[in-house]
């Protein structure tokens, strides 16, 4: 198990075999945020293992001891509960009894597999199939739920036996019995504050300046990764002028992507050090192998952009990351399509938004009938019991937390996994108490980003009037330009010249993928990963489906772009788990 967790730079090796012979446990980490020395003695009996960050205590010489004072004052729950997201497992020996803990939004995440009289966990699922207790196979289930949302929810893995310790949840083993259970039930409030939008703003304001004070006590080895959006870009505002620190950046992108446009405009506006990483036309193919051995077939290949991080020089140790402010500060029908839009049923309009991969209108086309008997049913009868169970006093509030917890946060989390062998990182929009004031929100405020846009404008002008910003104002040049560009595409579109899928837009802002997709040695590896494999024999996809896509995409017909990367990694999952054990 250890050495499937080994880190890509030197970290922390420790291991541990209680006296009693009944368990035996390790860490395999970075030393960036946590120091060595764990297992903590918590009590005489009581030893406790962590994993993750406690913003609340930035001083390495005093975070194990904080972090026993705390279990000591409210046990696992209140773990659960610390600022930055910890993981832990807590021995209490007297009592044979283990305790598991994952923080309360998922941000460190815990696996495990139970059989007779023995249990094992790990923070990946290579580590306990590295144990050899079981024979891989994929979870069906789990699978048609990925295929339908992209995003697993609850206690689900791809992998059958092996299941995912939910967020906020603690797991107590004890006499060869296992009990899972939530300790906090998160979710949009309707007790709406008196304050006017100027306190709101002003709120946001303060609130994240100071999760970034907690987290930038001494921020050497700290980097912004910065993008062409609004949640970086608020960040380096705030670092500018509330924390007047200079925080390197860094971009990743393709030379042309919007992202490597606008990132650059803003880290020549304010003078700050700034990298770019530029993604070569081969990186679908280069990085795909890297993202399924680290993200374990949560992350769609076609998503992982953020491996090149890992080419970073080791100076750069910690990620300050923005992931938060859009998932929190959004209502699901502000983001719905009109087509959407165009649906009367409030839960069938919501289903219809999150059910964006294999829609279900399109299985019989995609699946064999033997999968869509199976799975389709049951895939929307479970997110139906699920929106029941969420909390809130309305369907509206059910809907915006059910989209937040299972569908946005849980999706971001996953594609973190994709750099932790090579850095730590810090979500200063999810600390703690930020995350509580943005939950008890009014609708009118988070619906399309609207708080966090004006924050931006009252942080730094400057930054957003930058393209992409809420002040931003093309010039008549630009407005000229993009007029004129349009009308030649869709004149050439009318010649036949140009096929429908090039007037979508590109697949992400870092990269036109859709387009990358179709190029020679990317498409090569498409057909060789799809048709030249046992794809088409696990029985899931319809071969003729899987032979026209490939063949509409590489076209230019149609934008298949997020199919082929779902099969892809699926296929590369059971290549690299299952058929090779």
């Amino acid at each position: 198990m250890a050495n499937a967790l080994k880190t890509a730079i030197p970290g922390i090796s420790e291991a541990w075999l209680d006296d009693s012979g009944r368990l035996g446990w390790g860490r395999e980490v970075l030393a960036y945020i946590l120091p060595n020395g764990q297992p903590l003695r918590v009590d005489k009996e009581t030893w406790l293992m962590a994993d993750g960050e406690t913003a609340d205590c930035r001083d390495p010489q005093r975070a194990n001891e904080f972090l026993a004072k705390t279990y000591r004052q409210g046990g696992c729950e209140a773990l659960g509960h610390l600022n930055g997201g910890v993981c832990a497992a807590v021995w209490e020996r007297d009592v044979q009894r283990l305790s598991l803990v994952t923080d309360f939004l998922g941000l460190r995440p815990l696996f495990y597999l139970q059989q007779p009289g023995r249990l094992a966990f790990a923070s990946e699922i290579k580590a306990l199939l590295a144990l050899g207790w079981i024979q891989p196979s994929i979870n069906e289930e789990a699978l048609a739920e990925w295929l339908a949302f992209e995003v697993l929810d609850g206690d689900r893995t791809l992998f059958k036996d092996i299941k995912r310790l939910p967020p906020g949840s603690v797991l107590i083993w004890e006499g060869e019995q296992t009990k899972v259970y939530p300790y906090v039930n998160l979710g949009y409030s309707e007790e709406l504050s008196r304050w006017s939008e100027s306190q709101w703003v002003e709120a946001f304001i303060e609130t994240l300046g100071q999760s970034l004070q907690r987290r930038l006590v001494n921020p050497q080895g700290y980097v912004l990764p910065l993008s062409g959006g609004l949640d970086s870009r608020l960040l380096l505002g705030l670092v500018s002028t509330r924390l007047q620190q200079v925080l390197p950046l860094v971009t990743y992108g393709e030379p042309s992507s919007r992202d490597v446009k606008r990132a650059k405009e803003m880290g020549k506006t304010l003078g700050y050090p700034h990298q770019i990483l530029f993604l070569d036309e081969e990186y679908p193919k280069k990085f795909a192998r890297a993202c399924i051995e680290r993200s374990e077939g949560y992350l769609n290949v076609v998503d992982s952009h953020g491996w090149t991080l890992n080419s970073l020089p080791s100076s750069y140790q910690v990620l300050v990351l923005g992931n938060g402010a859009d998932l929190f500060l959004n209502t699901a029908d502000a983001s719905y399509s009109s087509e959407v839009r165009a649906i009367s049923d409030p839960f069938e309009a919501y289903i219809s938004s999150i059910n964006d991969l294999f829609k279900f209108s399109e299985w019989s086309h995609w699946f064999t009938q033997g999968f869509v008997n199976r799975y389709r049913d049951l895939t929307r009868q479970r997110v139906e019991e699920e929106v029941a169970q969420t909390p809130g006093p309305s369907l509206s509030l059910k809907l915006d937390t059910h989209r937040l917890f299972f569908y946005e946060v849980d999706y971001t989390l996953h594609g973190l996994s994709v750099v932790r062998p090579r850095f730590e990182y810090t979500e200063p929009y999810l600390d703690r108490d930020l995350v509580m004031l943005m939950l008890s929100l009014p609708p009118n405020l988070r619906a399309k980003r609207y708080l966090e846009k004006k924050a931006l404008s009252h942080v730094n002008p400057q930054l957003a009037r930058i393209k992409g910003g809420p002040m931003s104002q093309p010039s008549s040049l630009e407005v000229l330009y993009d007029r004129l560009e349009r009308r030649l595409k869709w004149g050439f579109r009318r010649l036949n010249v140009l096929r429908d899928a090039y007037l979508e837009p590109p697949s992400s802002t870092f990269s036109n993928m859709h387009h990358l997709l179709r190029l020679k040695p990317n498409r090569q590896w498409v057909e060789d990963t799809l048709l030249k494999s046992p794809f088409l024999e696990r029985g899931w996809f319809r071969p003729q489906a899987v032979r026209q896509a490939i063949d509409e995409h590489m076209q230019g017909i149609r934008n298949h772009t997020r199919h082929l990367g779902a099969m892809i990694t699926i296929e590369m999952v059971a290549q690299r788990f299952v058929d090779k054990g």
